[in-house]
């Protein structure tokens, strides 16, 4: 039997990191959950590559493998070291629309008033003594790189830097902030990301 060119194992390693990106869930730390699929469809398609590669054979000339595994420790690195939510991160699907409303000025009006449940990061304002904390809650477009923070402002106690909590009060304006509520520390959710 015949050991894999350079090229055929660093396409198997390759795809066999995405393949376990998506099993393990872990693909949500890259990119958006629509994209998932794609990840595994990715993968297979990789790992066809290398197989069709080692049994064809490799057409490059040995001298140039040593680039080739260059390339393998950090891809093979990405399946073992997990990628972790930027910080601070925060709720869930449901918060996606509330956020998006309180960063638009035409959009605050709406929520003056309004009771809320909400889920996120803590994130320290220390430049305002009245809200000293922020609930924030990253929107991916496409993939981490491009994640925006969206947040509210809350009027109570900061609970620690980075901790993920739920947030239930109420809505008031000048400025935009949460009165009233009641803080609980609650565990990071599976999918960190709008």
């Amino acid at each position: 039997m015949r050991l894999p060119s350079a090229d055929a194992l660093l396409l198997l390693v390759i795809g066999c990191t995405l393949g376990a990106l998506w099993a393990t869930g872990a693909v949500y730390n890259y990119v958006r959950p629509s994209y998932a699929s794609a990840v595994l469809v990715a993968a297979i398609v990789v790992v066809c590559a290398a197989v069709w590669q080692w049994w064809k054979g490799s057409v490059r000339a040995d001298a140039n493998n040593w680039v080739v595994m260059l390339v393998l420790v950090p891809t093979a690195l990405l399946a073992f070291v997990g990628a972790r939510p930027l910080q601070p991160t925060g709720p869930g699907e449901d918060m996606r629309g509330f956020l998006e409303l309180a960063q638009d000025d035409s959009g605050q009006q709406s929520l003056v008033g309004q009771h809320v449940d909400l889920v996120g990061q803590v994130w320290p304002t220390p430049d305002d003594e009245y809200t000293p904390w922020t609930l924030v809650r990253y929107r991916m477009i496409c993939c981490a790189a491009d994640a925006v923070p969206y947040g509210i402002r809350v009027a109570s106690p900061p609970p620690q830097d980075g901790q993920w909590v739920r947030v239930e009060g109420t809505v008031v304006e000048n400025p935009l902030r949460i009165v009233d509520a009641r803080v609980v520390p609650v565990k990071a959710p599976e999918r960190p990301y709008l």
